[in-house]
């Protein structure tokens, strides 16, 4: 989910009685604007309203009160132990990881921030050695069910077949990346890559209207 700022109470408040109401087991937050851990704790304890304060697991890492900032929540009850296995320090990248079932199988996920101004810092986030593919190399790496979302503010062309040549170089390299690390969209997996309108080949979901072009980016 890209909050696009959590800092007015009102709407902090709104989002985790939705997310406490719908129970999801992993929330992956971008753009949260928090700009440290005290503030962090704060809006845990807030959480809902009065008495309904955030219990379950909560990861950060923290941007500024204007920008930035990832975040993943594990609902209270989750059943495992989770643990940071990367953060960036910039709020732009956070993995955590956990195990599951009698064998330990490794699980985790990547939230994202990428860059917002410009070409040339999103082809360093994107790069082979760059932030974004050391968070995908981190802890277990590809041996984990690995789940990566968030706003990469770069399209991925859309169905089989899209040439990676005709591309951006930012979106040809997170196109690369993708490829590499076996990564597949959520979204066009379930739905398949034939018959998709352009605003439905995305994992995303937007209030309101006039926002399905900003809202791919987010997936």
């Amino acid at each position: 989910v890209n909050v696009n700022g959590l800092a007015a109470k009102d709407k902090r408040r709104e989002f985790f009685a939705h997310v406490m109401n719908t129970g999801w087991d992993v929330v992956v937050l971008s753009e949260t604007h928090c700009g440290g851990p005290e503030v962090a704790a704060k809006w845990l304890r807030d959480g809902a309203g009065p008495g309904k304060p955030w219990l379950g697991q909560a990861f950060w890492s923290h941007g500024t009160s204007a920008s930035r900032g990832v975040a993943v929540l594990l609902r209270q009850g989750f059943a495992a132990k989770a643990k940071v296995e990367f953060a960036d320090g910039d709020g732009r990248l956070l993995r955590v990881g956990w195990e599951v079932g009698p064998q330990g199988r490794p699980v985790s996920v990547v939230a994202v921030y990428a860059p917002a101004d410009g070409e040339n810092s999103r082809n360093a986030f994107f790069a082979v050695d760059g932030p974004l593919q050391q968070a995908v190399a981190a802890g277990t790496g590809s041996a984990a069910d690995l789940f990566v979302g968030g706003d990469f503010n770069c399209r991925l062309p859309v169905g089989e077949g899209s040439s990676i040549g005709a591309q951006p170089v930012d979106a040809q390299r997170l196109q690369a990346l993708v490829a590499a690390a076996g990564l597949r969209d959520a979204w066009a997996a379930v739905r398949g890559p034939a018959g998709f309108r352009q605003e439905e080949a995305w994992t995303f979901l937007a209030r309101g209207s006039g926002r399905t072009s900003s809202s791919r980016l987010d997936y």
